[in-house]
């Protein structure tokens, strides 16, 4: 007897590898269970259970479990490649200067332009009189005072007028206006007084908020 039961014990774990091994591509897993002495056989499809077993099955892969715990960092990897050069940079902070001969249009007698990242700035030389100086002069766009400023955030963006006790009426002034909607004609100095001087814009140009008036006062 114990001699059956071992041979019927080889037979059915047998099937139960055969048959797992046979539908090792199936989702499902479909078997059928002995009511009373617990046998267990494997079916090719569902629906061949005997009125004494019981209908199971079971997934082949079972549902993810949760995440497990993070690992230690892996150890720094080797340095890449040197990456190609870049393109050439644009002016930051630094500042270019540029030589202007005689006759220059915003140095008479010469001078130098310097380049920043604020834009550009005039030092002109003197005619070679005695008394002879220029003034530099940097202005950000702000309330005015009097009817006097660079105040383009007024109404009036195209005209204005600025003081400075050293214009008087001889000055030669150059103006660069920085940030500004200039694309007609531009910005000039008008009438120049002891004290102050005017800047206007011609076409369908004007000043926005914002923008810096940079020029230059040259007295003989």
């Amino acid at each position: 007897m114990k001699r059956l039961i071992f041979i019927i014990s080889i037979i059915l774990f047998s099937t139960l590898i055969l048959a797992s091994l046979s539908y090792a591509n199936s989702k499902i897993i479909y078997g059928c269970y002995q009511k009373r002495h617990g046998q267990l056989r494997i079916l090719n499809h569902p629906g061949g259970c005997l009125p004494s077993e019981v209908p199971i099955s079971w997934n082949q892969t079972g549902p993810a479990g949760p995440p497990g715990p993070a690992g230690p960092p892996g150890p720094q990897g080797s340095s890449g490649p040197v990456g190609p050069a870049g393109q050439p940079g644009v002016h930051g902070f630094s500042v270019e200067s540029i030589s202007l001969p005689e006759g220059d249009p915003n140095c008479p007698f010469g001078g130098t332009l310097f380049k920043s990242i604020n834009g550009v700035t005039y030092a002109c030389n003197g005619g070679g009189g005695e008394g002879s100086s220029i003034i530099v002069r940097k202005i950000p766009t702000g309330q005015c005072t009097n009817g006097f400023g660079w105040c383009p955030n007024s109404l009036n963006k195209w005209l204005f007028q600025i003081q400075d006790a050293a214009v008087n009426e001889s000055s030669v002034i150059s103006i660069n206006v920085i940030n500004s909607h200039l694309i007609d004609s531009g910005c000039e100095v008008g009438a120049i007084s002891a004290g102050a001087f005017q800047i206007f814009c011609a076409g369908m140009d004007y000043v926005e908020y914002g923008a810096i008036l940079h020029y230059a006062v040259f007295n003989q």
